[in-house]
């Protein structure tokens, strides 16, 4: 996997079946490159492990994230992430707010929230769309959990 010249790239992904990935070189070209499977996987884990760790971060450090954590502790229900991508904090609890009082979904609402947790590029914009509506992290935890996690939809015009 790494006896060419150039980085791989894990995304984004030629357009093939099977799997391949980019190989950059040092002038910036781009090569389509086959991979084994476990080489492909090693590539996609190793940056979907960068990302989580970016994520992570976030979720230590801003305010926002440190409140969220607070509040889906104070709650039984437990926000999951069915994929690999960690979610940012004031997303998982946001996602309380999608089940209704009598635990009915809106796939809508669903569909609206999965586009902010896409990718990190998604989650920090909708990081600093909160910041952005003047959510502070005191006003959330002053309130019970999915009344913060339908405010949190509301500013993301979710619902």
């Amino acid at each position: 996997m790494n006896n060419l010249a150039g980085k791989l790239v894990a995304s984004p992904v030629p357009d093939r079946p099977g799997f391949w990935a980019y190989r950059q070189l040092d002038d910036g070209a781009l090569l389509e490159t086959e991979l084994t499977q476990a080489e492909w996987q090693t590539l996609h884990g190793a940056a979907m492990a960068e990302t989580n760790r970016r994520i992570d971060e976030l979720n230590t450090t801003h305010p926002l994230n440190v409140a969220a954590l607070e509040l889906i502790r104070r709650t039984t229900e437990r926000p999951g992430n069915p994929g690999a991508m960690h979610w940012l904090h004031v997303l998982s609890l946001a996602s309380l707010g999608l089940v209704d009082d009598n635990g009915g979904q809106d796939e809508e609402a669903w569909e609206q929230f999965a586009s902010w947790t896409s990718g990190e590029e998604a989650m920090t914009k909708a990081l600093h769309r909160l910041e952005s509506a003047d959510i502070d992290p005191d006003h959330l935890l002053s309130l019970p959990p999915v009344e913060a996690a339908r405010l949190i939809l509301d500013e993301l015009g979710i619902g």
